[in-house]
């Protein structure tokens, strides 16, 4: 899958490694599927770091995104977080944030689509909403965690 940005939304610095094939599209079908539908700009980045080798390991190890607050960040990790839940069967996934109000706000983004949805809902083992301890349980023994570099 490959997208064109208008020339406003294209970012001034981008690098992705090489690949041989990217899961990218089905992270955007999965979001769509759920009433969630990402700007060109945020299936970019997607697409950056969603790129599988030819041994099928990811072949982005880290992926890093600077864009100002309020712009869709978080939109993009919930849908990742989603997938990797759902597509992936990555058995740890950990979601944090700087603050913990950031990081509770993910965790409730995320926590909604299992509420939201019968055949999410059935998935889940156990929801953990100690603040500082958000965490969420699929029967599968997948575990999303949500922690926060500072209180504060």
């Amino acid at each position: 899958m490959s997208i064109s940005l208008p020339s406003a939304a294209a970012p001034r610095l981008r690098a992705a490694p090489n690949c041989h094939h990217n899961d990218a599209g089905l992270i955007v079908d999965l979001g769509a599927a759920y009433g969630t539908h990402l700007d060109p700009w945020q299936v970019d980045v997607l697409e950056a770091g969603c790129g599988v080798r030819s041994d099928g390991m990811w072949a982005a190890r880290t992926v890093g995104l600077n864009v100002s607050r309020q712009n869709g960040k978080s939109v993009i990790l919930v849908v990742r977080a989603l997938a990797g839940a759902l597509l992936f069967g990555e058995k740890t996934i950990i979601c944090s944030a700087h603050e913990q109000k950031t990081s509770r706000v993910l965790f409730r983004n995320l926590v909604s689509y299992f509420e939201s949805f019968n055949d999410l809902r059935r998935r889940v083992q156990s929801v953990g909403s100690a603040l500082g301890r958000e965490e969420i349980r699929l029967k599968d023994g997948t575990v999303l965690f949500f922690p926060a570099r500072t209180r504060s």
